[in-house]
């Protein structure tokens, strides 16, 4: 009972010992040692050369490398991935052209598992107009919080594997147009960004950014991008 909490990595709890003597043979008789189903396999004998071991039949043997693959490594796993859509919207007031700018978050689930309880904090550098802009949940998602530059939401129905849905849309802002290019007039921006922290019970965590500058918006209105994963991120 003193060693059993170091005995396997991670410890196991639950563990009972119960001793049953024989009085009819002074005192001698065995020991039962009861072992639940951990929640956390596979664990390790931390004092058997610290090996794993499977039990087969009446014998525990080392298991292959492939079986510990698996073990560690499920290949029934979400893997969640982001895009973003800009859009450049052109219109007329009375005799004024102005041009506003928003764009749309879009989450895919490439892999082949479900994703539960998705959790997506989003960051941008975008110049709104006011304060409460910012980020509006789409369809099957809620905001959760909301402040300059940063907004959170959570997913209310579970990310097949294949299935496409939008995490939320931009409020709009407007942009001064200040070149042409061929018979165009473009706006003349700074690189805007956007970052998402994305985080569910069926998949790792994973961070990814897009951005987008002026030339992106030559020859469409509505450039599109996949987010680039950003691995540095703790």
């Amino acid at each position: 009972m003193a060693l059993h909490h170091e005995s396997t990595d991670p410890p196991l709890p639950g563990i009972r010992i119960e001793a049953y003597a024989d009085s009819n043979k002074g005192g001698k008789g065995f020991v039962v040692c009861y072992i639940p189903q951990g929640d956390f396999v596979p664990y390790r004998a931390e004092y058997a050369q610290k090996q794993y071991f499977i039990r087969v039949g009446d014998d525990s043997i080392i298991p292959g490398r492939v079986i510990l693959r698996r073990l560690f490594y499920p290949q029934s796993l979400a893997k969640l991935r982001m895009s973003v859509s800009l859009r450049l919207m052109r219109s007329t007031k009375g005799s004024a052209n102005t041009t506003d700018m928003d764009y749309q978050v879009f989450l895919v689930n490439d892999g082949t598992a479900s994703a539960h309880d998705v959790y997506v904090v989003a960051f941008d550098n975008i110049s709104y107009p006011s304060m409460g802009s910012g980020l509006i949940h789409s369809e099957n998602w809620v905001r959760t919080s909301l402040s300059r530059n940063k907004s959170t939401f959570h997913a209310q129905i579970p990310i097949h594997p294949g299935f496409s849905t939008q995490v939320a849309s931009s409020c709009q802002w407007r942009v001064q147009p200040q070149y042409v290019k061929g018979n165009t007039v473009y706006p003349n921006f700074d690189p805007i960004w956007m970052m998402f922290h994305v985080y569910s019970r069926d998949a790792d965590y994973r961070a990814f950014r897009a951005e987008f500058n002026k030339d992106d918006l030559l020859g469409t209105d509505t450039p599109e991008k996949i987010c680039v994963e950003l691995t540095d991120e703790p």
